[in-house]
């Protein structure tokens, strides 16, 4: 192989570094079983050269690509940085990519190689073996149910990486060898993303990914000391540079749960410093802590609800730049061992500096929740194309409304529609589509449009109003954006999802996926009967339930001076809205358009008056003859609560 020159840092050149710095110190840790294993940086090191090793004599070549298909585990991990450590590019996608999908990136990206985890995805590699010419090796890690495959192109991991374990000096010899071959300039990853039903390829560098990476650490310091947890897909751009790029920049430790199911029990025993989350995800951990305090009942509901409002204050108060009285800083203090210390410690948030919330905009009363809990929870903005890192709230800076001022090399304005602009060093280095590879489309120097509308204050704290595509008027004219009546509505424990319509209307109507769990227990202590969530959604308690909760979002607009805003008629999904049935993205953004497309016929009836309408048969619970789905009228002005049939 021929040396090449210029560039700097590579994340092989990184994990060098680390296995001679940091040696001994932790690496990986993962719960298998109930007992956790851990793996320091010289034994990550030894172990990413030997696959290293065998991928290449399975015909891994420098520049080539290969597709993973898993969740985020440590073998995984591995995986990808012996991808890297041979010079090729990792094409991370989300565990539930369909095999059209997992055939159009492997023909995109010319991929030869693959990683699965587990005979599902197996199954899809090799469905379309056939479409997919390039693909020559998959590799996979778990054989249960696989004992009886025989296929030329499949080879376990463990068959892959040998029975001996390494010598870790030769093997870190090897390693380094292979580091010095890199540039800071070569493909590392490949992500995809969809728009417009349309998918394609971010191509990024080494150097734009551990730019972004470091440019965070910087803000927020982390470094060999602290342990971050990884349990979202490193498919998402934003958990890659959260759970890979950052700890091959500064050396953290990274944790993965045993699985999703035991998520929360494996997070209070790892006690991360640092969390990645989404606002979905924040919603249903606050809507399991509220059903809780509030089955829980006496006097434990009544000091947390106290605790609370305080905690909420003095939130409030830091964000203002004004002092608490002083018997408010004492109960705070007197509530915080009561409340919130038990609530962090249940949570195992206790060592948490960071709880940062990307993929979405999180309702101001949600984050102050969690701040009024002591977890300090901040918002990161950004993209995909941009190495997502955009704008971080920093400590002593977390408004709402804002997602925080520009990482350090990051400039943003905004175009004269409003349209968010950002110039990023960070910036991808090229775009893959159908049609081949192009560079990333900028206007004027370098500025990339993001694609939403926001604002600018005078201190460069970026506020995001919604998505540009989703603003509009209504038939008066006043201007209407549904995310911010949304991300009210989910506040609530009782509402899963809500889809606000309204663009081009005389009035505002809403589609609500309830919080099946949380409503179902409600019904429970009412000792209301249903055999399902059909069921549940029919009962008229129910819905009497989500109109107060939809009136009293109705009081708060109003008082705001939005009423124009004020939900009148709203609807109970029979089904959950799902990233299965392609009403979700898989980081769980609503795909407007695509949920207004299926239930058209039952927005015309919200708009038209309608008391009732069948539903086609489009949803997975709807019965084969489809339901018969009641519509509600709500109290104009958020006035009463009272819930009526049209």
């Amino acid at each position: 192989m021929v040396k090449r020159t210029g560039g700097t840092e590579t994340f092989p050149k990184l994990l060098v570094s680390h296995a001679a710095r940091l040696a001994d110190a932790p690496a990986l840790s993962q719960k298998r079983r109930g007992i956790w294993h851990t793996m320091t940086w010289r034994e990550l090191a030894a172990e990413i050269e030997t696959v290293a090793a065998a991928l290449e004599a399975r015909g891994l070549e420098r520049g080539g690509t290969v597709v993973l298909l898993g969740d985020n585990r440590p073998r995984l991990y591995v995986t990808l940085c012996a991808i890297h450590a041979l010079g090729a590019v990792a094409a991370p996608m989300f565990h539930d990519a369909k095999p059209a999908e997992v055939a159009a990136a492997i023909n995109m990206t010319g991929a030869t190689h693959a990683y699965a985890q587990d005979q599902e995805q197996v199954d899809k590699l090799l469905e379309v073996l056939g479409a997919a010419p390039s693909l020559q090796t998959v590799v996979f890690d778990e054989d249960k149910g696989m004992r009886h495959y025989r296929h030329a192109q499949l080879v376990g991991y463990d068959m892959l990486r040998g029975d001996q374990e390494p010598d870790i000096p030769a093997a870190i010899a090897s390693l380094v060898d292979r580091a010095e071959l890199g540039e800071a300039q070569d493909d590392a990853f490949v992500f995809f993303t969809e728009s417009g039903g349309t998918t394609k390829g971010v191509v990024h560098s080494h150097a734009s990914l551990i730019g972004r990476a470091r440019a965070a650490a910087g803000i927020e310091y982390c470094g060999p000391e602290h342990v971050v947890m990884a349990f979202l897909s490193p498919a998402w751009s934003c958990q890659t540079l959260f759970g890979y790029a950052q700890p091959m920049a500064v050396g953290t430790c990274v944790c993965f749960p045993e699985s999703i199911d035991t998520l929360l029990a494996d997070l209070r025993e790892m006690a991360p410093h640092y969390f990645l989350s989404t606002p979905r995800m924040l919603d249903a951990i606050a809507s399991r802590i509220s059903v809780r305090i509030e089955e829980s009942g006496g006097i434990g509901r009544t000091i947390y609800h106290r605790g609370l409002d305080i905690a909420r204050r003095a939130v409030e108060a830091e964000a203002a730049g004004t002092k608490l009285s002083i018997g408010d800083r004492v109960a705070r203090a007197i509530y915080g061992k009561l409340v919130s210390r038990p609530i962090r410690d249940a949570l195992g948030m206790t060592r948490i500096r960071a709880a940062y919330t990307a993929g979405d905009a999180i309702d101001p009363a949600r984050l102050a929740f969690f701040r009024a809990l002591g977890i300090n929870v901040k918002q990161v903005y950004g993209s995909t194309e941009t190495g997502y890192f955009d704008t971080m709230q920093r400590n002593g800076e977390v408004k709402a409304n804002s997602v925080g001022r520009a990482v350090d090399g990051v400039e943003l304005t905004i175009a004269d529609d409003g349209e968010v602009m950002v110039r990023s060093p960070g910036l991808c280095k090229a775009i893959l589509a159908a049609e081949g590879r192009s560079a990333p489309e900028t206007v004027d120097g370098g500025w990339l449009a993001t694609g939403d509308v926001g604002e600018i204050d005078a201190m460069g704290n970026l506020s995001i109003v919604d998505r540009k595509r989703d603003i509009g008027s209504m038939a008066d004219g006043t201007a209407f954006a549904p995310r911010p009546v949304e991300n009210r509505l989910r506040l609530s424990p009782n509402v899963r999802e809500a889809v606000i319509v309204g663009a081009g209307r005389d009035q505002v109507c809403a589609l609500i996926d309830i919080h099946a769990s949380a409503v179902g227990s409600w019904a429970d202590t009412q000792g209301l009967t249903y055999t399902g969530h059909a069921d549940l959604v029919a009962l008229p308690a129910a819905c009497d339930l989500i109109a107060g909760e939809i009136a009293a979002v109705n009081r708060a607009l109003v008082s705001e001076g939005k009423g124009h805003a004020q939900i009148k008629r709203f609807v109970l999904l029979p089904a959950e809205l799902s990233v299965e049935d392609g009403m979700l993205t898989r980081s769980g953004r609503l795909r407007r358009d695509a949920i207004l497309d299926r239930y058209s016929g039952l927005i015309d009836a919200l708009f038209g008056g309608a008391a009732e309408v069948a539903l086609g048969g489009g949803a997975p619970d709807e019965g084969e003859g489809g339901a018969v789905v009641r519509i509600h009228d709500v109290a104009a002005g958020g006035a009463g609560e009272k819930r009526r049939a049209a």
